[in-house]
């Protein structure tokens, strides 16, 4: 037997909010005019591998 198969349209849903910020916007200008990719290497120490912060221990010196 020969079976029918209904097919619906599916909906994709595609969302770049780049695209919906002005090109004046001040934090697009900001990077286009500074480089800020070495933070990334800087602070790379300080992020968990989830991105989440870290858990530094700071000694403090109020102990006296």
């Amino acid at each position: 037997m020969q079976g029918r198969h209904q097919f619906q349209d599916r909906k994709v849903l595609e969302f770049c909010l780049s695209e919906h910020i002005p090109e004046n916007n001040l934090y697009k200008r900001l990077k286009q005019v500074l480089e800020l990719d070495y933070l990334y290497q800087v602070t790379k120490p300080y992020m968990a591998l989830a991105g989440r912060r870290a858990s530094i221990l700071l000694s403090s010196s109020s102990s006296a």
